[in-house]
């Protein structure tokens, strides 16, 4: 998404957020969050949100181009993305999912006053909505429902996650996960179908490896553990 706005320009405000599940207006559930607004260098416009004293991209990030201007290379083939060495990024399924050395590059992807959310920011948003301590630093499946607070409401129309007996996303965090789906080290798609699972890189490198978060149209809790920088995820950024 587009617009000619001046670079940087921030707003905050109160949106009322309406789902509809049903023609009963009964069934309207109404959710406020602090919000506002951020701009890249290449005028892409991205939704923010308060999540305790933090404040997050409400989507994940679309750029083409680092914050110096330096264009980060598109790859489609499935060759060239397993052996590639250099900051990279493809299209999934909403969106672009970029490779790790994209994430860590000195060129800086995320724009001004802004950063690719670390390890530790997680944990301290995951904290923030009800993971306990103790889990924190865990790794795989942990935080039952902290997940579904993360992932788009099931009520919206059309759906953006597919549903599963009583899982479902509530968005009662504000941050809008989308079943973004991933690049995997070979190439390939993780996913052969539409809305099961989103995976989102952190800035937190492990030797050969870093961080990552995952959710799953079938679990409540959130994934984190570490994978190879030729992996695809998509980015979400948190305010410096």
């Amino acid at each position: 998404m587009k617009a000619n706005f001046k670079s940087g320009l921030i707003y905050m405000a109160l949106l009322s957020i309406i789902f509809f599940s049903g023609c009963n207006p009964d069934d309207i559930v109404e959710k406020k969050f602090e919000i506002g607004t951020v701009i890249d260098l290449e005028n892409n416009i991205y939704k923010t949100v308060k999540i305790g004293d933090q404040v997050w991209m409400q989507d994940d990030l679309i750029a083409t181009k680092f914050r110096n201007g330096e264009n980060i290379k598109l790859i489609s083939d499935e060759n060239e993305w397993q052996n590639a060495t250099f900051p990279a990024y493809t299209v999934g399924k909403t969106g672009l999912l970029y490779n790790f050395y994209a994430v860590k590059s000195s060129a800086n992807i995320a724009p001004i006053g802004w950063h690719v959310a670390s390890d530790a920011e997680w944990q301290k948003m995951e904290s923030t909505l009800g993971m306990n301590q103790s889990e924190l630093g865990k790794n795989k499946w942990r935080g039952v429902n902290v997940g579904d607070k993360l992932k788009e409401d099931y009520q919206i129309v059309p759906a953006t996650w597919t549903n599963f007996d009583n899982v479902w996303g509530t968005n009662d965090s504000g941050f809008k996960a989308l079943a973004c789906g991933c690049r995997v080290l070979d190439g390939r798609f993780c996913e052969p179908s539409n809305r099961e699972q989103g995976f989102w890189w952190t800035s937190t490198q492990t030797e050969n490896e870093a961080w990552y978060r995952n959710l799953d149209y079938k679990r409540t809790e959130v994934f984190r553990y570490f994978a190879h920088q030729n992996y695809g995820f998509a980015i979400r950024c948190v305010k410096d």
